[in-house]
């Protein structure tokens, strides 16, 4: 956010202060959905999840969670009977009960697995699908409300 505020500052200083001040509200904003997001988290019993690809990296080391198993290492490959058996043994021995897929994504690797394991299936929207006018914000909220539901 403030790289691209002071990029646009440079290339249109005639409005920097007005970028200057959308800057502090939007990251202030973001501060905030922190401080949310690190509250809602650490109410959470379960800390460890499964996805479909590893796509919740950087969100689980921000707020403790552990990315137990991926179930698409690399794009375009399905795991092999060996690696579902891993992943469920992994769910069942940590007692995984999320496995976060997402609506871009076939889910139903997914609902195979999480059925062998107990778990549940939480499709997630990471680029914002579900609905015109998610802001990144509102989209982030929207995937912990989903998240939330099986990780409490």
């Amino acid at each position: 956010v403030r790289a691209i505020s002071e990029a646009l500052c440079k290339i249109d200083p005639e409005h920097s202060e007005a970028y200057r001040r959308n800057t502090a509200t939007y990251l202030a904003a973001l501060d905030a959905l922190d401080a949310q997001t690190r509250q809602e988290v650490d109410s959470w019993l379960q800390k460890s999840f499964i996805c479909f690809h590893p796509s919740w990296n950087y969100f689980a080391n921000r707020y403790g969670l552990t990315q137990a198993a991926v179930i698409e290492k690399r794009p375009g490959f399905e795991p092999n009977p060996r690696e579902m058996a891993e992943i469920i043994q992994i769910a069942r021995q940590l007692g995984v009960k999320a496995i976060f897929a997402e609506k871009q994504f076939p889910i139903k690797i997914s609902e195979t697995i999480a059925a062998e394991a107990g778990a549940k299936v939480i499709a997630l929207d990471p680029l914002g699908q579900d609905g015109p006018g998610f802001s990144y914000i509102k989209l982030l909220q929207h995937n912990i409300q989903q998240m939330a539901s099986a990780m409490k």
